[in-house]
């Protein structure tokens, strides 16, 4: 089920060859996407919005629980297209990645007291990890043979996972992982964090919706080149 907890119309001069505003669903993934004070924020949020300010676009955005969901409704043909995301093959069929608007960094982090290497030869072995269900953090480790928990579907979840032992270790996003030991009243003196790989991060646009508009995707690609300098 989709929490529409906010729709983002930005106003502007009625023209008679408006398009209609193009819908955009994001999950809740704090600090990139989420909902707070009666309003969306995050650093997904405000790039984004950046991006389509300079396309002259109306939008609309609503909140899905994660990403699997946010994904699905765009593969549907229910919204238009979902950030801020990675690229993976499953995605892939359905829309078509616009980026990078963000540089993500995939890291592992584990118990300050644990001596295990998740970059060992082996690691995947006796290493038990996970990460957030729809992510493709998620993905990785199942292609690349971790044995997994439970994946669960917050990030606040897969924090006590990792506190009770559960799970060695999990992979994640670093700011979101951070958010969550904050918010929670960790410390995140208590973890120690490995670097695994950068990842970029942007918008997909579902493919239904890039046939209907010709010539959209050539216009995300000219505005998303404009505003990196800004965003380095």
């Amino acid at each position: 089920m989709v929490i529409c907890l906010l729709c983002i119309a930005v106003a502007r001069p009625a023209r008679s060859d408006a398009l209609d505003p193009v819908l955009f669903v994001v999950p809740e993934f704090p600090p990139l996407t989420y909902r707070a004070d009666g309003g969306f924020r995050g650093i997904g949020i405000q790039r984004v919005g950046q991006l389509l300010d300079k396309l002259e676009l109306d939008y609309e955005i609503e909140l899905a629980l994660n990403y699997a969901r946010a994904a699905r409704l765009v593969e549907i043909g229910q919204k238009d297209g979902f950030f801020l995301a990675t690229r993976n093959e499953q995605r892939e069929r359905f829309a078509v990645f616009v980026g990078p608007v963000y540089i993500n960094r995939w890291t592992w982090f584990l118990p300050v007291s644990s001596e295990l290497d998740p970059g060992a030869s082996g690691a995947h072995e006796h290493m038990r990890a996970a990460s957030v269900v729809g992510t493709n953090t998620a993905r990785w480790l199942k292609k690349n043979g971790f044995s997994l928990g439970l994946s669960p579907r917050s990030v606040e979840q897969l924090l006590k996972m990792l506190d009770g032992g559960k799970v060695d270790a999990v992979l994640l996003s670093a700011p979101v992982f951070q958010h969550a030991v904050e918010t929670s009243g960790r410390l995140m003196s208590a973890y120690r964090g490995v670097v695994q790989e950068s990842k970029p991060m942007g918008v997909y646009l579902s493919r239904q919706y890039l046939r209907k508009h010709p010539g959209m995707l050539q216009r995300f690609n000219e505005a998303v080149e404009s505003l990196a300098p800004e965003w380095q």
